[in-house]
């Protein structure tokens, strides 16, 4: 669709625009205060440049072409950069390759949006004067306006209508200078029908535009246009082209006028078959045709345009696709005390929320500036969460406890063995339970001791409980004292696994990093020579325990990190590197998972949940994640002030998400005064 000098000032206009905004970046965070001089309650830090997610792009041309886009389209693309646990925190990275992909996936995006009724739809608000139609400007600039999360500015028209106009001229120049054709009828079902064609190109088709109640000009009302694309053998058999042969192709028409004019009254209606601006666009009946129609067939409005029409609008599609205001994500205040403006809010909770654009009633409310008022905050909050209810689970929890590593394997190729079927399930019970946790709003104690969990008969039979279905992919409520909780499900207890065997430092490092954010540094890389020597040399006759002393015992620099990590993942060893419940090893000798987290007795999944339920670390943590991943950005120490008040026993995790979206930390950043 893009090609040669279009393709290049597609490019031209997405880096020279990525460029200014890395330059009104730097400038903008010239003015940033010290932090340490800002309340958290009023602003978060200066804002960073961020490109819209793997996840989010796919779920966002899905909003735009109104139908799920295949996530092959993203298949060859790198994973989405990763910070802090999640993806939506990490600084945009734009190497080549990274333009290059969104570039050559805005352009594959191209012919789904021209066969899109969502996109291809139009009811012009003024009528035509002339043959220009008004539907072209009215269909890519309010594609721009739903991509770029706001109205478009002037410069930004100008922009899209100079790759609409380099891309039709592109194509007009393959096109004669005359069309010709007839406009056979018009019946009272206002269904309109003829040919036309372009004798000089006769393998391509035209557009027929329609007038009512007037000429083109003359006071007749523009009332839609169609392409002259199907079958007339009769045309085939009598029209001779230029050449002095027959014509070939599809050059008939047959469209629907819009339902309104089935009211009854006499109208008349001219049609012109259109080839190009300054070329002859002849009206195809001199004397207009006469109908009277009570009959309001339905009309699907889907604008069909020729080949010079389609490629100015598609290369705009592709430009609008590929540039920065659709891929980047850049909260630049409006105001100088750094408030966000209406569009900027809607687009910040959009994303956080749902993974995807504003949708039109979230839009609406930000056109009429009401974002800012708590109550129209909560209450659209609440209906984003309400309207996308797996959205939370998977990109905050899924990010969080890492089951959506777990989903997106399967996401492009689905499970067929016993192992990756068994994975997926694994994931979809973590899924169910915390879409449970934000629609029930369910406190943080119950994210580790719901009662219960979803299961079907794989699952069941992995956990050792009766199958709650004859079908294996129906997943059950059943009551479960010893499951369901985050800890104990086997999502977690996969995940911090080896391929066959459970891993004791693993799951120990991840208790500590993730559910009370004491983060346990990797090995530095002087050690790791030292790490392999001891894995070599450790006596094969050692039980896991003895081994995990014996590595510890290596170093005291080892001893320093596995003493916080080790005891914690030893007190999981009842689970199996597929979170089944085992007493022994494969070997025959027994389990030992007797253990302690900072001087508390626990021996299982369940007992470690107890513990964890009245630690206030804990709370902390769960909120210091939220936040992460609602502002976009690692917490500092002026942050402890909003952690500590939302890290009570009785908060749910849905109230903590709303108290923070609706908090100065999500409306402003901060600048200088």
């Amino acid at each position: 669709m893009i090609r040669g000098a279009v393709q290049f000032l597609v490019y031209m206009l997405m880096v020279g625009g990525l460029v200014a905004c890395h330059l009104n970046i730097i400038s903008a965070e010239s003015g940033f205060r010290d932090s340490a001089s800002i309340s958290p309650f009023l602003a978060g830090p200066a804002p960073e440049l961020r490109m819209l997610t793997n996840s989010e792009y796919l779920a966002s041309v899905s909003e735009l072409a109104g139908q799920p886009i295949n996530a092959s389209l993203i298949a060859s693309w790198n994973p989405s950069d990763v910070a802090y646990d999640f993806d939506s925190v990490a600084a945009a990275s734009l190497d080549e390759k990274t333009i290059t992909d969104r570039i050559n996936a805005a352009e594959s995006l191209v012919p789904t949006l021209l066969s899109s009724k969502q996109v291809m739809s139009c009811s012009p608000s003024n009528p035509a004067s002339t043959l220009e139609d008004p539907c072209i400007d009215q269909i890519f600039l309010n594609f721009a306006a739903r991509a770029y999360r706001r109205p478009l500015d002037s410069l930004q028209m100008g922009q899209l209508k100079t790759v609409f106009d380099t891309a039709r001229a592109a194509s007009l120049a393959n096109f004669g200078a005359t069309a010709i054709g007839n406009f056979d009828g018009a019946g009272s079902d206002l269904l309109m029908y003829g040919w036309a064609l372009d004798p000089d190109y006769d393998t391509r088709n035209v557009e027929v535009h329609f007038y009512v109640d007037g000429a083109a000009g003359a006071g007749g009302t523009f009332a839609g246009n169609t392409l002259a694309d199907q079958p007339r053998p009769d045309v085939n058999k009598v029209v001779l082209n230029s050449a002095g042969n027959y014509v070939s192709g599809d050059h008939g028409f047959v469209y629907q006028l819009p339902a309104n004019y089935a009211d009854g009254r006499s109208h008349s209606v001219y049609a012109y078959a259109i080839v190009q601006p300054g070329g002859s666009n002849p009206v195809l009946n001199p004397l207009p045709k006469m109908f009277i129609s009570t009959a309001a067939g339905a009309n699907p409005n889907l604008v069909h345009y020729s080949t010079p029409i389609k490629e100015g609008i598609g290369a705009a599609f592709a430009a609008i696709l590929s540039s920065p205001e659709f891929l980047l994500k850049m909260d630049n205040p409006s105001t100088p005390d750094g408030e966000l403006d209406d569009y900027q809010l809607a687009a910040r909770l959009a994303f956080t929320l749902t993974g995807s654009l504003p949708d039109p009633e979230l839009t609406r409310v930000a056109a009429e500036g009401l974002l800012h008022n708590p109550n129209q905050m909560q209450f659209q909050a609440d209906r984003l969460m309400n309207k996308n209810p797996d959205w939370l689970p998977s990109n905050f929890a899924g990010q969080w406890l890492g089951f959506r590593a777990l989903q997106l394997k399967y996401q492009q190729s689905p499970a067929t063995d016993s192992t990756s079927l068994l994975e997926q399930d694994m994931a979809q019970e973590s899924q169910l339970m915390f879409e449970d946790i934000f629609a029930n709003n369910m406190t943080l104690e119950q994210i580790l001791r719901p009662g219960y969990t979803y299961i079907n008969s794989r699952l069941a039979n992995n956990y050792g409980l009766a199958s709650p279905s004859s079908n294996a992919n129906n997943f059950v409520k059943v009551e479960s004292a010893d499951r369901g909780g985050a800890i104990e499900q086997a999502s977690f207890l996969r995940i911090t696994s080896k391929p066959t065997e459970s891993f004791p430092i693993r799951r120990g490092r991840y208790i500590r990093g993730e559910f009370l954010c004491q983060e346990i540094p990797a090995p530095p890389a002087n050690l790791m020579n030292t790490i392999a020597t001891v894995i070599a040399n450790t006596p094969a006759n050692l039980s896991v325990v003895g081994q995990m002393a014996y590595h510890r015992n290596a170093s005291p620099i080892c001893a320093s990190c596995h003493s916080q990590m080790d005891p914690v993942g030893l007190g999981l060893e009842n689970y199996d590197a597929f979170g089944a419940w085992r007493t022994h090893y494969l070997d025959g000798s027994p389990v030992i998972s007797s253990s302690n987290l900072d001087g508390s007795n626990f021996s299982s999944g369940s007992s470690l949940s107890s513990l964890l339920q009245n630690s206030f670390e804990y709370r902390m943590c769960v909120v210091k994640k939220a936040a992460t991943y609602i502002l976009s950005r690692e917490m500092g120490p002026n942050d402890n002030k909003m952690i500590l008040s939302l890290a009570s026993p009785d908060r749910s995790l849905r109230d903590i998400f709303m108290a923070i979206i609706n908090s100065d930390a999500f409306k402003k950043v901060q600048v200088e005064q």
